[in-house]
């Protein structure tokens, strides 16, 4: 009953997969193990292989090392077609790569492999009297998986977007004021830039006729600065530009109003220290060049001209601000 049952069972069993590589790795300490070969295979190739012996393509592979470097010998055979290769690199792990993406590329070369024969019908009667020696064992295929793809991190920030609200005075109109502006400010690596706006308060201004004048400026600025990381906080070296107009209101018994160029280089050094949530305090202090010296009159009601205020050759400007990166720049 044993002998029917066993040969009912042989006859059911349907074909198992059949090999579709035979691979061999044979290197020294320190290469990578045969396991790690068949995984980076099976990763290039992107399922899973079924690996064993009398497949329809092998591949071999032996490597030694000599000083420095390790040299490769590989066999792919592939039926009738033979080839013979060799490899050489500087470390074990990168010619253990190259084999790889060989093999890879024959198994997607290769044709799909038959399925394997059915397996001998064996038949059992109650009589038999002898039982035939098993045939010599085989190592049974394998199955090969990709290993999962792991997730590709970000790619690194490279600078970011943000603006930035300031607090300033320019040292070059009397009686400074604070005043106020803001701008757009961009990062690149060490490299930062920003293009904003600005305006400038002044107090009165006793003139030689007697009136009192009351002046202000606004401006569009422009700077480029190098930073410097430091331990916690950063310090750049910058170069920049103002330009604007000056403008001006004579009071009391004469009423008028003027304007004139304003314009100035700009050379300065600023300091930022990281505050939470992207924000950074920055502070600034300028050396300031006219580029336009043009004095600033007042033209009174009357249609004469009252001078007010010469523009200095060189002056200063101060600044405290606030910055905020909103968007960060990737590669």
């Amino acid at each position: 009953m044993s002998a029917l049952l066993l040969a009912a069972l042989l006859a059911g069993a349907g074909p198992g997969p059949r090999p579709e590589l035979d691979i061999e790795w044979a290197a020294p300490a320190p290469c990578p193990p045969q396991g790690e070969v068949e995984l980076r295979v099976a990763d290039l190739v992107g399922r899973p292989l079924v690996v064993g012996p009398d497949a329809a393509l092998s591949a071999h592979a032996t490597v030694e090392r000599r000083g420095r470097r390790f040299f490769a010998e590989v066999k792919l055979v592939a039926g009738e077609a033979h080839e013979l290769r060799r490899l050489q690199a500087e470390g074990c792990s990168a010619l253990a790569d190259a084999f790889a993406v060989m093999v890879a590329l024959a198994v997607d070369a290769a044709p799909p492999s038959p399925p394997a024969p059915p397996p001998p019908l064996v038949t059992a009667t109650a009589s038999t009297a002898t039982t035939a020696a098993p045939p010599p064992a085989t190592p049974a295929p394998r199955v090969i998986r990709p290993r999962p793809a792991r997730p590709r991190p970000p790619p690194p920030v490279v600078g970011w977007v943000g603006v930035e609200a300031t607090v300033s005075a320019h040292l070059a109109l009397p009686d400074p004021g604070l005043g106020a502006g803001g701008a757009v400010a961009v990062a690149v690596g060490p490299w930062r830039g920003a293009l904003g706006f600005v305006a400038h308060g002044a107090g009165r201004v006793e003139t030689e006729a007697g009136p009192t004048a009351s002046l202000w400026a606004w401006a569009v600025t422009a700077r480029a600065c190098r930073r410097a990381a430091l331990d916690g906080w950063g310090i750049a070296g910058c170069l920049g530009a103002e330009v604007g107009q000056l403008r001006g209101t004579a009071g009391g018994t004469a009423v008028g109003h003027g304007t004139a160029p304003w314009a100035w280089g700009l050379v300065g050094v600023e300091a930022d220290l990281p505050l939470a949530l992207g924000a950074e305090v920055v502070l600034r202090a300028e050396l300031a060049v006219a580029g336009i010296r043009q004095g600033m009159a007042v033209e009174l009601a009357s249609g004469a001209e009252l001078a007010v205020y010469d523009v200095p050759a060189v002056s200063a400007g101060l600044g405290f601000g606030v910055r905020w990166a909103l968007l960060d720049l990737r590669q």
